[in-house]
C-alpha cells in the first residue's frame, strides 16, 4: 500500500501524461476496506476540494491516485475516469473517480454526474410505482380474471424491482453524495437543477451534499437556514458531521444562526474541541454582521483568549481580519499588548493591521516594542517593519542586531537583508559574520551577504582571515544557497 501511495504522489509531481493510464487503472482496482475503518472518511468532508487538502493524502493509495490525476490535469483522462465512475467494479474506485472528475471540473463529466445525483429521484419514482402495483394486486383479489391480472401485475412488479435494485446498486447513497459534491464545481443551469432535485433525496447525506454545493455556487434561496439550525439543535454531543453543518451555516451568511453559534462557542469552554471552535469562528466570520463581530472580538479579549489553543486563536484573527471593520481592527490591536502568543500569531495580526493602515501599524509597533517584552512579539514586529522606509524602524532593526536574544538577531538579519546593498547594512553584516557567537545568525548573515556580488568572498576572506575554518563553512554554505550547485560546492 505504501509503495502504491508514494508512487502515485511522485507521478503527480512529475506531471507526465504517460502516468494517466496506469493511475486510472490503479484507481479502478481500489477496494481498500481499511480506508473505511479509519477516522479519515472523505464522505464526512464539507466540500469536494477538502478531500485532497488533508494531511492524509500520503496514507491512502486512492487519495494519492486522485491527487496525482488532478495535478497532471490531462483532458484525455476524463473519458476513462467517467467509465470508472459509472461502471467500475469497486465502489471505492468509483467514488474517487467521481472526486477526481469534480476536482478537474471538465464539462464532459457533467451529464454523468447529473445522472448519478438524480438517481435518487428515479429510484423514488419507481418505488412509488411499485407500491401502486401492490395496491392494485390487493384490489384485484376476488375479482374477475384475477389470475391473469395478478400474473401481469406481478411481472410488472418483478421488472420494477430489478430496475430499482440495479439503480440502487449503481447509485448508492455514497455515490449520489459524492456526485452531488462534485457537481458543486460546475456553475451551469443543468448542474444546479440536478442539485435542486437532490434536495428531495431520501438520504440525508445526499441532501446535505446538494445543499453544500448549491451554497458554494451562490444558490442559497432554495436552502433554508432554519433547516440547518434545526439540525444543529438536534445534535446530541459532538460528531464529525457537526463541523460541516456549522460551516454551511456560515457560508449561507445566515444571521439568524449567530445566536446558536454563540451558544455553541460558550459550551465549548466546558468541553474543549478545537476543530469545532475553529468551525464556529469560521462561520461567524463569514456571517460578518455586527453581532458576530462582537462575539469574535469578545473571544479575543484577555480573559477568553487564554482558553483557545494557538491555532484556534489564529482562526479568530483570520475571521476578524477578513472583515476589516473598525471594531474588528480594534480587537486585533488589543492582541499586540499581550505577551503570551507566538510569532505566527503576532505576525498574522500585524499583516491584517497593515492592510487596513500600514503607517499607523508601523507607529503602533514602534511604540509597543518598548512596552511588550515578549521575544516572540519583537521578532514579529521586526518582520512587520522589514519593508518600512521609516528611519525610526531602520534604527530599531539595526539596534536589534545587538540584542542578547539570538532569535531576535536572526530575524533582524533576515529583515535587513532586503537592504543589503546599503553600506551600513553591509558593515553590520560583516561584523556579525566575524563576531556573532550564534552559528544560525552567522549563516543567515552569509546568506544575506550573498545577495551583493562575488566580491563578497574577497571581502570576507580579508576580514575574517583569522577564522579560516568558519570562512570555509560560510563560503560552502553560500555556494549551496546561492547557486544550489553541489558540483560547485565540491570544487570549492
Amino acid at each position: 500500500k505504501t509503495v502504491r501511495t508514494v508512487s502515485a504522489l511522485w507521478l503527480g509531481q512529475y506531471g507526465d501524461s504517460q502516468a494517466v493510464q496506469p493511475l486510472i487503472e490503479a484507481l479502478r482496482q481500489e477496494d481498500d476496506l481499511y480506508f473505511y475503518k479509519e477516522k479519515v472518511n472523505p464522505w464526512n468532508f464539507y466540500r469536494i476540494e477538502d478531500i485532497l487538502d488533508t494531511e492524509y493524502t500520503d496514507l491512502y493509495p486512492a487519495l494519492a491516485e486522485a491527487s496525482a490525476l488532478v495535478q497532471i490535469n490531462d483532458p484525455d483522462a476524463i473519458k476513462p475516469l467517467i467509465e470508472v465512475a459509472t461502471s467500475g467494479n469497486y465502489e471505492l474506485g468509483r467514488e474517487f473517480a467521481i472526486i477526481t472528475l469534480g476536482l478537474m471540473a471538465d464539462p464532459q463529466a457533467i451529464k454523468s454526474l447529473i445522472d448519478m445525483v438524480t438517481a435518487g429521484e428515479r429510484i423514488a419514482s419507481l418505488e412509488e410505482e411499485y407500491k401502486n402495483i401492490a395496491s392494485r394486486i390487493q384490489a384485484a383479489i376476488g375479482g374477475k380474471n384475477f389470475y391473469e391480472q395478478w400474473r401481469d401485475l406481478v411481472n410488472q412488479q418483478s421488472k420494477l424491482y430489478s430496475q430499482i435494485s440495479e439503480l440502487e446498486h449503481k447509485n448508492s447513497p455514497i455515490i449520489r453524495k459524492v456526485a452531488a459534491l462534485a457537481l458543486g464545481s460546475f456553475n451551469t443551469p443543468e448542474a444546479k437543477e440536478a442539485l435542486y432535485s437532490a434536495l428531495q433525496d431520501k438520504d440525508f447525506s445526499v441532501i446535505f451534499a446538494a445543499a453544500s454545493s448549491l451554497v458554494k455556487l451562490g444558490e442559497t434561496s432554495r436552502v433554508n437556514p432554519e433547516w440547518v439550525i434545526e439540525i444543529l439543535q438536534n445534535r446530541k454531543g459532538y460528531n464529525e458531521y457537526l463541523i460541516r453543518e456549522v460551516r454551511l451555516l456560515g457560508d449561507m451568511k445566515a444571521g439568524e444562526g449567530v445566536k446558536y453559534l454563540k451558544e455553541m462557542l460558550e459550551n465549548s469552554k466546558k468541553e474543549r474541541n478545537p476543530e469545532l471552535e475553529k468551525a464556529i469562528i469560521y462561520a461567524l466570520g463569514k456571517i460578518g454582521n455586527e453581532e458576530s463581530i462582537s462575539i469574535l472580538s469578545e473571544a479575543l479579549n484577555k480573559n477568553y483568549a487564554y482558553n483557545f489553543d494557538e491555532q484556534t486563536l489564529q482562526s479568530a484573527i483570520v475571521a476578524l481580519g477578513e472583515l476589516k471593520s473598525s471594531k474588528a481592527t480594534e480587537a486585533l490591536k488589543g492582541l499586540l499588548w499581550n505577551a503570551n502568543y507566538n510569532f505566527q500569531t503576532y505576525s498574522l495580526v500585524i499583516s491584517y493591521l497593515k492592510q487596513v493602515d500600514p503607517i499607523k501599524t508601523e507607529q503602533t509597533l514602534l511604540y509597543l516594542v518598548r512596552k511588550n517584552d515578549s521575544s516572540q512579539f519583537k521578532q514579529a514586529a521586526i518582520s512587520g517593519l522589514a519593508d518600512s522606509d521609516n528611519p525610526e524602524a531602520t534604527e530599531f532593526m539595526h539596534a536589534s542586531l545587538k540584542d542578547a536574544d539570538p532569535q531576535i538577531r536572526y530575524v533582524a538579519v533576515n529583515s535587513l537583508a532586503t537592504k543589503v546593498t546599503e553600506p551600513r547594512v553591509q558593515r553590520s553584516f560583516i561584523n556579525l559574520l566575524r563576531y556573532d557567537p550564534d552559528p544560525f545568525v552567522r549563516s543567515q548573515v552569509a546568506y544575506g551577504l550573498g545577495g551583493i556580488d562575488d566580491s563578497f568572498y574577497a571581502k570576507a576572506a580579508y576580514i575574517d582571515k583569522d577564522n579560516k575554518a568558519d570562512l570555509i563553512l560560510y563560503k560552502n554554505y553560500m555556494l549551496i544557497c546561492v547557486t544550489n550547485s553541489e558540483e560547485q560546492y565540491r570544487e570549492t
